[in-house]
């Protein structure tokens, strides 16, 4: 981001709690300091990109001897919304403009400045004084109407984006098996419909009605008249009476 900001032809002095994490930015134009209060000497805007709302507050207390009247304050970090309205007071005990302005993307779209950014102000002048800064470093800036909007926007994107919401889509569901193409020549059946039982249509029920009742009918088992006398089952005949199966 500060990379971005520099080659838009932005003035800018860096620092960093760690100076040597800052010092690379040398080769870009920036002038590195070894305190906030040194950074934010004179400064028309100030950014700040921290882990917390604690170290926000902390280096914005650190520069207070640095701040000017006429000074914009553009902080990036997503906080709760009751961390926006600490830091949005903090800003009124600093006499300086405030602008929340949290960031959405990642590494990559930072380092080639196609940020989107949510942005809110209570002072209408800060949102026109900020604007070639946010250009630098997003390609977009969305204004909401009150401090904490942006940050809760956020919170809510980054909710969306971890229950997989947000991820692509996956076309996967969609593809169904094809049928096998039917062969040149031959007729197939038409397979049945899902869900609808299957019913087999009997044979032709033998007529007993000649037999008089109390008659047993003996037949041979179906091994038996192929011919096998190993049959294993236990029940190697079977047994017919009218009226009556056994």
């Amino acid at each position: 981001m500060a990379r971005n900001i520099a080659a838009a032809g932005v003035g800018l002095r860096t620092g960093n709690r760690n100076r040597a994490a800052a010092a690379p930015l040398a080769d870009a134009g920036a002038a590195v300091s070894d305190t906030p209060a040194e950074a934010c000497q004179g400064a028309d805007i100030v950014l700040t990109a921290l882990a917390n709302e604690q170290e926000v507050a902390d280096v914005m207390d650190q520069a207070r001897d640095g701040l000017g009247g006429h000074t914009a304050w553009v902080q990036t970090r997503t906080v709760s919304l009751d961390g926006s309205r600490r830091l949005a007071e903090q800003a009124t005990r600093l006499n300086v403009a405030y602008v929340e302005a949290p960031l959405l993307g990642t590494k990559e779209p930072a380092a080639t400045g196609t940020l989107t950014m949510l942005a809110a102000s209570p002072q209408q002048e800060a949102r026109e004084e900020v604007r070639p800064v946010l250009e630098a470093v997003g390609t977009r800036t969305v204004w909401l109407d009150e401090v904490g909007q942006p940050s809760s926007l956020k919170l809510a994107y980054n909710a969306w984006v971890l229950t997989g919401q947000g991820r692509r889509p996956d076309h996967r569901h969609r593809l169904r098996r094809r049928p096998a193409p039917e062969p040149r020549g031959r007729r197939t059946r038409t397979p049945p419909r899902r869900g609808r039982r299957q019913t087999r249509p009997r044979g032709r029920r033998r007529d007993l009605s000649h037999v008089p009742q109390g008659r047993i009918l003996t037949g041979p088992s179906n091994r038996e008249r192929r011919g096998r006398t190993d049959d294993p089952c236990r029940h190697r005949r079977r047994t017919f009476e009218y009226g009556a199966t056994s």
